[in-house]
């Protein structure tokens, strides 16, 4: 807290000097700063290094669970480059972002829905651009939380999720939102790529669905 005050009060001013209706005064500044005084003394007791929090339950045979936000196609190694995120969402994120080492890993689940979603650009060979894609969206709640975007809709995709199982090495699959397509006469799902018309095998970012 001895040089939060000054960084805050760098932070404020220059949201003032930007932001026309922002009434900045040294009054907010202090009310600010005494709340905040009031966060530390409540999260203090909590802060710690969460290696050693992890690894000493792990140790003492607990049981850990860790969900990873995202998934494998926006990891930013195995992902559909550019169009991923700037972490490590997929199984391996578990070691880099945790500090557990991988030989103690145990059951991976994968959670996958009965379609496939994606949110903004990028590839998507099995993407719904009709009604059906609407459908899927508005049964299946398929808008951002925070956001309220609506996420691009299509058919499972099993090239893709082939290729996921062998990044992760998942132990098993949790299939959701069944439901969602019960009101469909007939499921499709992609099985293959295509390359200019020839069948590309191995998952490949770009290609069209066959």
């Amino acid at each position: 807290m001895d040089t939060f005050r000054d960084k805050l009060d760098v932070l404020l001013s220059d949201a003032a000097s930007r932001f026309k209706g922002f009434n900045y005064s040294k009054d907010m500044l202090n009310e600010e700063v005494e709340q905040y005084k009031r966060f530390a003394d409540r999260l203090g007791p909590f802060v710690a290094d969460t290696v050693h929090v992890v690894n000493d339950s792990i140790s003492q045979k607990k049981k850990i669970l860790v969900e990873g936000g995202q998934a494998t196609m926006l990891d930013i190694d195995f992902g559909t480059y550019p169009f991923v995120t700037s972490s490590s969402p997929s199984a391996g994120g578990i070691c880099t972002g945790l500090g557990i080492a991988p030989r103690v890993l145990g059951d991976l689940i994968r959670v996958v829905k009965a379609y496939t979603t994606r949110v903004g650009s990028g590839p998507f060979p099995t993407e719904l651009l009709c009604e059906a894609g609407e459908d899927l969206r508005k049964a299946g709640h398929e808008f951002g939380t925070t956001t309220g975007r609506p996420r691009r809709c299509g058919w499972l995709d099993i090239v893709a999720l082939k290729f996921c199982c062998q990044i992760n090495g998942f132990s098993s699959l949790n299939l959701t939102k069944l439901d969602v397509l019960s009101s469909l006469q007939e499921i499709k799902l992609g099985i293959s790529y295509k390359i200019d018309g020839i069948p590309c095998r191995p998952f490949c970012a770009g290609a069209s669905t066959g």
